[in-house]
């Protein structure tokens, strides 16, 4: 599998959709799953943002926004179960993908984060009791044209992308970056004055 010398994952991909019988067997949407997860923890490890959609991360969440289908398995699970023939399925990921890969990805603002500006625990736990680490900074994202915003953390070389935001209610993911900026707030006590606009 070569996908360094690729533009992003998206180039990727469409190697695979050339010829799927070279990367995964009989179309298996869950292989390719595992192989994309793969290939977005060794972004992350190693600080590369492609500035494209994060497939790992964000395509469950915009299948719920979009289509209304949501699996906790992740999105393979949630395509075969509608499509159970496997070429069919197959089909159905690439057509989703290139309506996904539409989206621009765009930094609305940043914030480093100081002494001040410790964990709390309100909105994300580490196991039972630990608190998730402190990064260095935030950026807040939105998925243009979208109503579809995450957060970014960066950890020195090391980046870390979260789930899509959801809104008050928590069932949908349409949100405002002042959602964001209040998810900040209430875990690492960020002032809505701290952020600096892109």
């Amino acid at each position: 599998m070569i996908i360094h010398a690729l533009a992003n994952v998206f180039a990727w991909l469409d190697e695979v959709r050339i010829r799927p019988d070279c990367y995964v067997l009989n179309f298996s949407l869950r292989e390719l799953q595992d192989m994309i997860h793969g290939y977005f923890i060794g972004l992350g490890v190693n600080g590369i943002d492609e500035n494209v959609p994060h497939v790992a991360t964000h395509f469950m969440d915009w299948l719920s926004h979009r289509k209304g289908w949501y699996d906790a398995r992740g999105w393979a699970w949630a395509i075969d179960h509608r499509k159970p023939v496997p070429e069919v399925a197959f089909n159905t990921f690439f057509k989703l993908i290139d309506e996904f890969r539409q989206l621009q990805p765009t930094i609305l603002a940043s914030v480093p984060l100081g002494p001040q500006n410790d964990p709390t625990g309100k909105r994300a736990r580490i196991g039972y009791e630990g608190l998730i680490e402190k990064p260095d900074r935030i950026d807040i994202i939105r998925y243009c044209p979208e109503p579809l915003h995450f957060l970014r953390f960066h950890y020195g070389k090391k980046l870390e992308v979260w789930d899509l935001l959801r809104n008050g209610s928590g069932i949908r993911f349409d949100t405002k970056a002042a959602d964001a900026k209040r998810w900040a707030r209430d875990e690492f006590q960020v002032k809505f004055t701290q952020w600096q606009k892109a």
